[in-house]
């Protein structure tokens, strides 16, 4: 039983490692770190749908997002006289913004390694949180270390044919 236990620490380690990545990144907005804003205009949430823990997005992309956000349907009117359907992401807009205008932005955003971009929806006062990005990224990190290595240094140890208890200090 203690082998299912270590397993599953291990586990837990490694998927608050990733969630850095994953979860942490989009919710302070790291990715708009640095990008241009290309459109503004006024978003009217139609329908909103709150999905996790991995969503297949609507969008001509099909982008799978990972973590809990709300995503909305919205009708989008720039300022420069466009209007459209919009998939709106990252919990940018939610259930309690249905029906209600919001000001709203567009900016590009790196898509892949390629140097793609891509335009994503977001509030106008919206900001990316870098200090908070990487305080969270800290502790999350820390908390995934010192869940996973005991379990780690335990099963490597069996692994070993050695005693899987760890050292006393």
């Amino acid at each position: 039983m203690r082998i299912v236990r270590d397993i599953f620490l291990v586990v837990v380690g490694i998927v608050l490692f990733l969630s850095n990545i994953f979860l942490v990144f989009p919710f302070f907005g790291m990715s708009t770190l640095g990008s241009e804003v290309t459109a503004r205009g006024v978003a009217v949430a139609k329908q909103c749908r709150f999905s996790g823990p991995v969503t297949e997005t609507r969008s001509p992309e099909r982008e799978f997002m990972t973590g809990w956000w709300w995503i909305c349907d919205a009708r989008v009117r720039w300022d420069d006289g466009r209007v459209e359907m919009r998939e709106i992401v990252y919990s940018q807009l939610t259930d309690a913004d249905i029906g209600r205008e919001v000001e709203v932005v567009a900016r590009e955003e790196i898509a892949s390694r390629a140097g793609a971009t891509r335009s994503v929806v977001y509030r106008a006062d919206f900001e990316p949180k870098p200090v908070w990005a990487g305080v969270a990224m800290v502790v999350v990190s820390v908390v995934g270390l010192f869940v996973g290595f005991p379990g780690a240094y335990r099963l490597v140890r069996r692994i070993q044919g050695k005693s899987p208890e760890l050292p006393k200090t």
